[in-house]
C-alpha cells in the first residue's frame, strides 16, 4: 500500500536521474525569476506560451504526434500574439527618446540623487524623479 516506495531497489542511475531532474527544475525556476526581474511578468508569460508552441511542434515533427485543429489554431494565435507584441514594443521603443536626461533642469543634480534627497527631506518636487 503506502510502503511500496521503500521496497523499490534504488540504483545509482536512479539517483543520477533524480539529481538531474532536480537541477533542471532549479534552473527552470531560476530562469523564470531572471526573466521576471529583468523584463516583465508579461514577457515571462509570452515565453511560456512560446515554449508550449515549441513543445507541440517538436512533438509533431520528432514523434509524429497528431495535432488537432484546436491545437494548431491555438498555437498559431499564440505565435501571432507574440510576434505582434514584440513588433509593437520595438516600434514604441523607437518612437520614444532613448533615455531621459540624467540631470534635473533646475538643480543640475542627478535624478536619483534628487529623488533620494527629497525622500530624506520628506518632500517630493515635481521634477525630482521621472519614471
Amino acid at each position: 500500500e503506502g510502503r511500496q516506495i521503500y521496497a523499490y531497489n534504488f540504483e545509482s542511475q536512479t539517483f543520477v536521474l533524480l539529481a538531474f531532474c532536480g537541477i533542471t527544475a532549479f534552473f527552470t525556476s531560476w530562469s523564470g525569476y531572471v526573466v521576471i526581474s529583468r523584463l516583465s511578468a508579461l514577457t515571462h508569460q509570452l515565453l511560456g506560451q512560446a515554449k508550449t508552441c515549441v513543445i507541440l511542434l517538436a512533438g509533431h515533427f520528432f514523434f509524429a504526434s497528431s495535432l488537432g485543429t484546436t491545437q494548431m489554431m491555438g498555437a498559431s494565435v499564440a505565435m501571432a500574439a507574440m510576434v505582434s507584441y514584440t513588433y509593437f514594443t520595438v516600434l514604441e521603443g523607437e518612437r520614444q527618446p532613448s533615455a531621459l536626461p540624467m540631470t534635473t533642469a533646475d538643480t543640475g543634480k542627478s535624478k536619483a540623487s534628487a529623488y533620494a534627497q527629497s525622500q530624506a527631506e520628506g518632500t517630493m518636487t515635481s521634477n525630482a524623479f521621472i519614471i
